[in-house]
C-alpha cells in the first residue's frame, strides 16, 4: 500500500509469507523533496533509491546497503545524501564492509 501526502510516502509491508504468528508490519516513511513530489513519473529505479535513502536515515541499513539497493555506488550515493542534508553515520560495519570491498577488488 503506497500513500502519497505532502511530499512523504507511506510503504507498509501488508504481506508476508512467514510461518510466525506474530508478525509486526513493517512501515518506513519516504520523505520526498519537493523537486520529486511527482512520483507518478518514478520509475523502478527512483523507488528503489528513495527507499534505501529512507532504510539508512533511518538505520535499519548500512551505507554500502544502501548505495547497493539505490544502484549507485557509494561516492555518489554519499553525494545525494548530503545534497539532501543526510548525515552519514559510519560504523564498524561500514569500515568492514570497505575493507572488504577493498580486498575483493585487490586494493589491500
Amino acid at each position: 500500500m503506497a500513500l502519497l501526502k505532502l511530499g512523504q510516502v507511506k510503504i507498509e509491508n501488508v504481506g508476508s509469507t512467514s510461518f510466525h504468528s506474530h508478525v509486526n508490519p513493517m512501515q518506513i516513511t519516504l520523505n520526498l523533496p519537493d523537486n520529486l513530489s511527482q512520483t507518478e513519473t518514478f520509475n523502478q529505479s527512483d523507488w528503489f533509491r528513495e527507499i534505501a535513502i529512507a532504510l539508512f536515515q533511518q538505520e535499519l541499513i548500512s551505507l554500502s546497503r544502501a548505495s547497493k539497493i539505490a544502484g549507485m555506488e557509494t561516492i555518489p550515493f554519499q553525494k545525494l545524501l548530503a545534497d539532501r542534508g543526510i548525515c552519514v553515520h559510519y560504523d564498524v560495519e561500514d569500515l568492514e564492509q570497505d575493507v572488504q570491498h577493498l580486498r575483493e577488488r585487490g586494493w589491500l
